[in-house]
C-alpha cells in the first residue's frame, strides 16, 4: 500500500489543528500521538520501499534440496532392563 506524502501531510495538519482548538491536555496529547503516528508512518513508508527494492533483486540461488543421510545399522540397542519394545509406551 503507498500513501503519498501529499496524503500525509493533510493528515498531519488535520491533527494539528484538531490539537489547536482541544480543550483539554489528554485531548492535546491524543492529536499529537495521532501526528507523531502519521510522521513515523511516512518515514517508515520510505525505509520500507528502500528495503522493498533491495529484497526483490533476483538472486541466482539454487533451491536447497534436503540431505538425506543413510541409516546402515538398523539393530536395536538391547538394554540392561529388557525397555527396548516396539511401542513408544514400553519403558
Amino acid at each position: 500500500m503507498n500513501i503519498s506524502y501529499k496524503t500525509l501531510l493533510e493528515k498531519l495538519e488535520i491533527e494539528i489543528r484538531k490539537a489547536k482548538v482541544a480543550n483539554g491536555e489528554q485531548e492535546i496529547k491524543g492529536h499529537l500521538y495521532a501526528v507523531k503516528a502519521l510522521a513515523e508512518l511516512a518515514l517508515e513508508g520510505e525505509q520500507k520501499q528502500k528495503e522493498v527494492s533491495v529484497l526483490s533483486m533476483p538472486e541466482n540461488v539454487l533451491p536447497e534440496r534436503p540431505q538425506t543421510i543413510p541409516v546402515t545399522n538398523q539393530e536395536r540397542i538391547k538394554m540392561a532392563d529388557g525397555a527396548n519394545g516396539d511401542s513408544l509406551f514400553d519403558f
